[in-house]
């Protein structure tokens, strides 16, 4: 998946190349090293920089893509507020990670949920997971404020961590996993699970989920459509004559369909 994707985004978001002229970000905008986001005070975007590690902006905020390619990660917040869920992360999968405000930044080490917030003051929340700092590992939950670290704070602060809750699916928000069903079959990783699919024309990515009896959708509901292998259709066949007697039970062959 090629990072900078905009997974979400309401109006009264732009992104700018030069911070002169700015323009409307859309679904269909496709962002790259260098372009700054800004919001307004009642708007939020999430941006996708792999799949299942979000970036989420906070309303009257503006965010650097410092680096944004397959090999290097590096966001920096320049004022309000962002949250970096990272579901699943796999060094030998994904690049370096970096995110922070105007003087301080972290590289991610593992699986959770940071927050930066340049609001006066600039401070960097791990609220679960592990960060590193100027070679030092520092875990959940800790708060970094002028290259000092103290315990943070679990529980919601504002609407924004609310909406962040919401979109991470419940996995993550405030240092607490969530003990959902798709959590669960995240933290198994079936291969059977499912897969992402590209739509060549949008440049666009979908979940194509195997069969599950607990798989729901993180939105609600279930999925209509899954690949699923078709049951084994148990038939009895005559009694036989040769070396074998009586009944024979034949399994027809499973084939995976759509």
């Amino acid at each position: 998946a090629r990072p900078g994707a905009v997974n979400f985004v309401e109006a009264g978001v732009d992104f700018s190349s030069d911070r002169k002229n700015w323009q409307t970000l859309t679904d269909t905008t496709q962002l790259a090293t260098g372009d700054k986001v800004r919001t307004n005070r009642y708007s939020f975007v999430e941006l996708m920089m792999f799949p299942d590690l979000y970036l989420r902006v906070d309303g009257d905020s503006e965010v650097s893509l410092e680096q944004l390619s397959n090999e290097l990660i590096a966001v920096k917040v320049l004022h309000g507020s962002a949250i970096l869920d990272v579901a699943r992360f796999d060094r030998k999968e994904l690049p370096d990670i970096f995110i922070g405000g105007p003087t301080t930044a972290v590289a991610i080490a593992e699986d959770g949920n940071y927050r930066v917030n340049v609001r006066g003051r600039e401070e960097i929340l791990v609220r679960k997971g592990k960060v590193v700092l100027q070679e030092r590992s520092i875990g959940s939950c800790r708060v970094i404020a002028a290259g000092n670290t103290s315990e943070c704070d679990r529980k919601i602060s504002d609407n924004f961590d609310v909406w962040s809750q919401q979109r991470g699916e419940g996995q993550f928000f405030n240092g607490t996993a969530m003990a959902t069903r798709l959590a669960q079959l995240r933290r198994r990783r079936f291969k059977n699970t499912g897969f992402w699919y590209q739509l060549p024309a949008g440049g666009q990515f979908t979940f194509v989920p195997f069969f599950s009896t607990y798989f729901r959708s993180p939105y609600g509901g279930n999925y209509s459509s899954v690949l699923s292998p078709r049951r084994a259709i148990i038939t009895i066949a005559p009694t036989m004559v040769g070396p074998i007697r009586g009944p024979r039970v034949i399994a027809a062959p499973v084939r995976p369909v759509p």
